[in-house]
């Protein structure tokens, strides 16, 4: 999942950041029914427990604890709505 900022710094110039989190889905058939349902770009509300860990890996030579933040998601309802294609393949 990504999200996205926009403003304008001291100077007037538009600025953006994206930032991607990774979100895990453990409800039974989750990961298959969101996969069809959500598509890219889509705007969607979620809810869910962060998680916070890391994991090691070798950078130049040495061992560097490369820390995480996952979403553990309860809850995912799409915003988008949805378009007369995709609402006559629901049907």
């Amino acid at each position: 999942m990504a999200t996205n900022s926009r403003w304008k710094d001291s100077e007037g110039k538009r600025q953006s950041k994206t930032q991607w989190h990774s979100v895990v889905v453990w409800s039974g058939r989750g990961p298959v029914k969101y996969a069809k349902l959500l598509k890219k770009g889509d705007r969607i509300y979620l809810e869910g427990e962060l998680n916070y860990g890391s994991y090691e890996r070798t950078v130049g030579g040495e061992m560097v604890k490369i820390p995480t933040t996952e979403l553990f998601a309860t809850n995912i309802e799409r915003l988008t709505e949805r378009s007369a294609d995709e609402s006559s393949e629901a049907a």
